[in-house]
């Protein structure tokens, strides 16, 4: 029976296909560069039929007998025969275009940049906002401890305010629904005034601060200042306590301030404060038994029947929102995560592992520098092919249908959006 010949255009084009497909997976689920390569398609003039019998043809033959006269060359031998060895793979070069996060990371990342990092921005922005707190409090109950530059700051700004823009305004808060009276909201604007003006002087967060703000030693030289900062300022609207985590926030926030200041409080300071805050924790934890608020702290934890009927409302959605939102809750739920780090996946996180896809995190909450190498391990994401609504490869799988661009750069996020954007959806 003849044998059909292979041509050399048609096995440049398989071994070309074969590339893209090794490159492809190489990107897209972290297969290993050195993998065994295709196999050797066979020269012009050899068969198929040749490449796998066990005896030596007439055509391998000849190309022996003309491999006499030519320069010698690197053979291998496959099954028998001599035949000219396989061009060296070419290398997968990464010309991905990083993401804008990692841009944003690299152009941050400087002696002003570090600084900012070294907390996270809520962190710093509620340090902000309980410093200005505090301040104010200090200018309207203990003056005297604020440097004489920002009392003069602040007298100017309380001397007259302009309240026309507020008096105008107050008839259409009214007719929506509005509860404070025209006095209250004066106040308010006027007090929103005055933490403009402490704002512009401790500067943005994590920099170094504008001007100075407070007389350090004279408010160290006594700690009940602060203490009872802490047990009048900070109560509820009809006098109750808050948790004990709301009191250790502000004292978090002070030393936040001393820090910035480059000022260390004395030991005296320090113990006598520590002290106070031990019997704050416990008096509001006595409130909480007593009925005041409610015992559990944080996010009560969803239910599974609950998770199951969110899965099936997004299903029910159609469209792009519904399949986004489906897949990512199917994600957050499986890899037990916030939802700030299911943001950043990326194709090239995704591993596959016998019949689940493991997906690890370069730091977590727990650990925001990526120090602890137990919460660095990869987490296992199943498939549940017996219940859709808790299947995570099927809800995937139409998401890539409908977003094939995602499989582009392995190095963008797998949700293609901004963590920024995503934040203010």
């Amino acid at each position: 029976m003849p044998r059909r010949a292979v041509t050399r255009g048609a096995a440049a084009r398989a071994a070309q296909r074969a590339d893209a497909i090794a490159a492809f997976a190489a990107a897209s689920f972290g297969e290993d560069e050195d993998d065994e390569l295709p196999q050797q398609q066979p020269e012009a003039g050899e068969t198929q039929d040749d490449e796998l019998s066990s005896t030596p043809s007439n055509a391998g033959q000849q190309e022996g007998d003309d491999a006499e006269n030519d320069p010698p060359t690197a053979v291998v031998v496959n099954n028998n025969h001599d035949t000219a060895a396989a061009p060296a793979a070419p290398a997968v070069v990464n010309n991905h275009a990083p993401s804008n996060r990692l841009v944003r990371i690299r152009d941050n990342f400087n002696a002003t940049g570090v600084r900012k990092k070294a907390r996270s921005k809520s962190t710093f922005d509620g340090h902000q906002r309980n410093n200005v707190r505090f301040v104010l409090y200090l200018y309207e109950h203990n003056s005297e401890l604020l440097v004489d530059e920002l009392r003069h700051q602040l007298d100017d700004a309380n001397a007259e305010p302009d309240y026309s823009d507020v008096v105008s305004r107050h008839p259409q808060y009214v007719r929506r629904g509005g509860k404070k009276s025209l006095d209250e909201r004066k106040e308010e604007f006027r007090q929103s005034l005055l933490r403009d003006v402490i704002s512009d002087a401790l500067g943005n967060p994590g920099t170094t601060p504008n001007q100075q703000v407070v007389d350090f030693d004279a408010l160290t030289a006594n700690a009940d200042v602060f203490v009872t900062y802490l047990t009048t300022e900070l109560r509820k609207a009809d006098g109750g306590l808050n948790k004990a985590g709301s009191y250790l926030s502000h004292r978090s926030s002070l030393v936040y301030l001393f820090r910035r200041y480059r000022y260390i409080p004395s030991r005296e300071f320090e113990a006598d404060l520590k002290e106070c805050v031990e019997g704050i924790k416990r008096s509001a934890s006595e409130a909480c038994q007593a009925g005041e608020g409610n015992i559990y702290d944080g996010n009560r934890a969803l239910t599974w029947p609950l998770y199951l009927q969110f899965n099936r409302w997004f299903s029910a959605m159609g469209g792009k929102e519904g399949i986004f939102a489906c897949v990512f809750a199917k994600m957050c739920m499986g890899l037990a995560c916030r939802s700030n780090n299911t943001v950043q996946v990326c194709i090239k996180h995704m591993k596959w592992e016998g019949d689940a896809v493991e997906i690890p995190f370069a730091h977590s909450k727990e650990s925001q520098t990526g120090t602890n190498r137990v919460k660095k391990l990869p987490r296992s994401l199943h498939g549940n092919p017996l219940n859709h609504d808790a299947d995570l490869f099927s809800s995937l799988f139409d998401y890539l249908a409908l977003n094939p661009e995602e499989l582009q750069n392995p190095e963008q996020a797998l949700f293609g959006v901004d963590t920024q954007v995503f934040r203010d959806i």
